[in-house]
């Protein structure tokens, strides 16, 4: 978003309060005072402002505190007496408590705040800028935890992000007999996790546990499996450390294991770094691997049900596979963008995890089809595995985007037919690499579904690297070109 900044000219009389309504219409993303305003200069509104109801300056005062919830409370309390008295009594202008000054040891300000808010649920921030300057970071976290300690019933949101690792020791250890009944989220983010003590894991709130926490974010943070943080949550992302992720079944059970504690769960997030970054290791079967053979499966545990999860994003294709085979996930709609389904999962979905809100998916054999044209094609004329392909795609009745690579189509487009008749909000489509495919089997496909009445139409096609197709005809692909939205067809 594009930093806007507006300036609110004080006179005399205190702030200019139209200047002030215009920014707090534009929502600026950066206020100037100028210059500082003193509480001495206090004054009565004009005329106009007197009209303006307690509702409608309260809204006023809750949409400029939501992008600078610092800034606001001090500028709304030094415009005039009636502005003062009416911020002074909205507790929440003074919920969000910040600490990310240097340098700074007593706190005087927060205090403060923290007595303004009168009981309300506080967001507390605690940034490692605070501990920029040299000094002992030790004693300046004991102060801060002086000051939010006694209203920790009150907690409702906490973000520790980029603290000292050392120091954050300090911190984790000060939270583990720290009771917080009502924390709802919980955000702890490093750049990097080296300290002294490698053995240290962070074990908060031991003694009754975050009994309302259902947002959960931990980045390059060390913890145990089996946390109770981990219960009852909604969102989690999770980076994890030291673990071995060449076992995908090893990693797959730990995922279980954090699902199976989260009945209510909507997303999950594991990577294997400090916050998933998009780009999962990409599958590579060896020369022995069968790209139709059955991923292996979790041993004795129970199948689960997670009708609430609609993204899992996990750093391995291969662990997603053995999660889909314990844990059924129908609301399921987004997967990472470069998971590979191979072949041998469809009569997993087809007969025990069907996914009829999925919008995004690729299926990869996982095969070099040019160096292994053969061994592709003797795969892809099994009719058991053509059947059943057919049977995924029409389970998949959300799908906007559909990928191929490495896929053998069989001879004259035999598997083509399976795209003109199912997946009915199919958008995108893009072939990589694929064989077997012909020019009047795409146009088909393409031309069917843009007639059909209770299907979309295609408005994307990507074709890349297909040989079948690097010489396709002028008047196709000028066909192509005026009856879809965008046509590409690199050899």
């Amino acid at each position: 978003m594009q930093s806007r900044t507006h300036k609110i000219t004080t006179t005399s009389k205190g702030v200019d309060h139209a200047q002030f309504l215009a920014w707090s219409s534009a929502k600026a993303t950066e206020v100037i005072l100028v210059p500082e305003i003193e509480t001495s200069l206090l004054a009565e509104p004009p005329a106009s402002m007197v009209t303006v109801s307690n509702d409608i300056l309260y809204k006023i005062f809750l949409l400029a505190f939501e992008d600078h919830p610092r800034t606001i409370p001090l500028v709304v309390s030094h415009v005039c007496r009636r502005w003062r008295a009416f911020a002074l009594g909205s507790p929440i202008l003074w919920t969000r408590l910040i600490f990310d000054r240097s340098g700074v040891d007593s706190f005087g300000r927060e205090r403060v705040w923290v007595s303004r808010s009168n009981g309300a649920p506080l967001d507390i921030e605690i940034n490692g800028k605070a501990f920029e300057e040299s000094g002992d970071g030790a004693q300046r976290v004991r102060r801060m935890m002086q000051v939010l300690e006694p209203h920790a019933g009150r907690w409702r949101s906490l973000r520790l992000s980029n603290i000292p690792n050392d120091t954050f020791i300090i911190l984790g250890n000060l939270l583990t007999n720290m009771a917080v009944p009502n924390l709802e989220t919980l955000v702890v983010t490093h750049r990097t996790w080296r300290p002294r003590n490698t053995k240290w894991t962070f074990r908060p709130f031991q003694t009754t546990g975050a009994p309302q926490l259902r947002r959960l974010t931990l980045r390059s943070t060390p913890i145990e499996w089996d946390s109770p943080l981990f219960h009852n949550l909604h969102r989690l992302t999770l980076g994890v450390l030291g673990v071995p992720w060449a076992d995908q079944v090893f990693v797959a059970s730990k995922v279980y294991n954090l699902l199976s504690q989260s009945p209510d769960l909507e997303e999950l997030i594991v990577s294997s770094v400090g916050g998933f970054m998009g780009s999962p290791p990409r599958r590579k079967l060896q020369p022995t691997d069968d790209a139709w053979s059955i991923p292996p499966a979790l041993d004795g545990v129970p199948s689960i049900a997670r009708p609430k999860l609609t993204k899992l994003f996990v750093d391995s294709s291969e662990v997603i596979d053995t999660l889909l085979q314990s844990v059924q996930m129908p609301a399921l709609k987004a997967l990472p963008v470069k998971y590979r389904m191979t072949p041998s999962m469809a009569p997993i979905i087809c007969n025990n995890n069907r996914l009829p809100c999925l919008i995004e998916l690729t299926i990869d054999t996982g095969r070099d089809t040019k160096a292994e044209a053969a061994e592709a094609s003797r795969l892809a004329f099994r009719a058991e595995h053509i059947s059943m392909l057919q049977e995924l795609l029409s389970t998949l009745n959300s799908l906007e985007e559909l990928r191929f690579e490495n896929f053998h189509f069989g001879e004259g487009d035999k598997w083509t037919r399976c795209l003109t008749g199912s997946c009915p909000k199919l958008k995108r489509l893009t072939l990589i690499s694929c064989e077997g495919l012909t020019e009047q089997g795409i146009y088909e496909v393409v031309n069917r579904r843009k007639n059909a009445e209770n299907m979309q139409a295609l408005d994307v096609l990507w074709i890349l690297q297909c040989r079948n197709l690097a010489s396709m005809t002028e008047g196709c692909v000028r066909w192509f070109t005026v009856n879809m939205e965008r046509f590409v067809l690199s050899a």
